[in-house]
């Protein structure tokens, strides 16, 4: 399936996609019936969250999402795209998604490529080193803010939170854990982005905020690996946004939380709306069942009418 194809039959199935092409990120390879093991993309895609511009949402304010790419950034479509970074194929970046609707859209497009027969290339010798990453804006937060994010970033990976990712992810070099002296600096007291950046300029580590998030005014979360699964992709930018919320409004200090769970409330995961607490207990449930088939995860509250959700 080329590109064109792939474009007009994501239209068929009503997604607004974007004719023009760009290049950007890496994440997961995916094959089709018709050329297997040919064409890659990403699987998670660049998600990002614009902190600037939110909506109300389970009970308090949250960000838009968006692509982690700026130039989707305003577009109306997902884009079908290149990257060098890939041996073959294309990959797929989001356009901005806020709310509910958002999330819903991330759903539908993973249910529309497994409808189209697009899977995960585990025979891409590569396909282990592709990355779902979340972009979210943190161009407001001031340094106190950045440094729980730092810290607790840190902790909750410590505590749990790596286990709830591939094996391959947990000591890939596209998402190391954060510098020594950075994580230094924010456990003693505040420190801003800028700050940050003038100690180190590694981007692929778990944390990114360098490279491309400074022009953004974003961090990415790198660590979890590419997918097309749509309930693993949704847990994991609903924990993304939570953590820096939580961050942001004071509410989370450095190291709180001993064990996942206690994390995950440290965050506001179990007293918000009733998906933060499934997206919680998912990647909870995932936390020991990594690379197992036949798990039976938790149940997403009211998925049907969820999907129906347009904006």
């Amino acid at each position: 399936m080329d590109r064109t194809t792939l474009i007009q039959r994501l239209k068929q199935r009503s997604h607004k996609v974007e004719e023009h092409a760009a290049a950007y990120t890496h994440q997961a390879p995916f094959s089709t019936p018709d050329v297997k093991g040919r064409w890659s993309a990403e699987g998670g895609w660049g998600l990002w969250a614009v902190d600037k511009t939110g909506v109300t949402l389970f009970g308090h304010w949250w960000p838009f999402i968006a692509s982690s790419f700026g130039l989707t950034f305003g577009t109306q479509g997902w884009k079908v795209v290149t990257d060098a970074s890939l041996s073959h194929g294309l990959e797929l970046v989001a356009p901005i998604l806020k709310g509910r609707e958002g999330l819903a859209e991330v759903m539908r497009m993973c249910d529309s490529l497994d409808a189209l027969g697009i899977e995960i290339d585990t025979q891409d010798s590569r396909h282990k080193e592709y990355g779902f990453h979340v972009h979210i804006d943190v161009s407001d937060l001031d340094g106190e803010a950045v440094s729980r994010l730092i810290c607790f970033h840190h902790h909750i990976e410590e505590q749990g939170l790596i286990q709830c990712v591939a094996r391959s992810r947990r000591d890939s070099r596209w998402c190391k854990q954060t510098h020594a002296s950075i994580l230094a600096k924010a456990s003693s007291g505040p420190l801003t982005c800028s700050q940050a950046r003038s100690i180190s300029n590694d981007r692929y580590v778990a944390l990114n905020m360098f490279g491309r998030c400074a022009e953004y005014g974003t961090v990415e979360f790198r660590r979890h690996g590419g997918t097309l699964k749509d309930e693993k992709a949704v847990a994991w930018i609903i924990h993304c946004l939570c953590m820096v919320s939580a961050s942001a409004s004071k509410r989370v200090d450095r190291t709180s939380g001993q064990g996942l769970k206690e994390c995950f409330k440290a965050i506001g995961m179990y007293d918000n709306d009733t998906i933060c607490t499934w997206a919680a207990e998912y990647l909870l449930k995932r936390q020991s069942n990594v690379g197992r088939s036949g798990v039976e995860y938790p149940e997403f509250p009211n998925k049907a009418s969820f999907l129906q959700l347009r904006a």
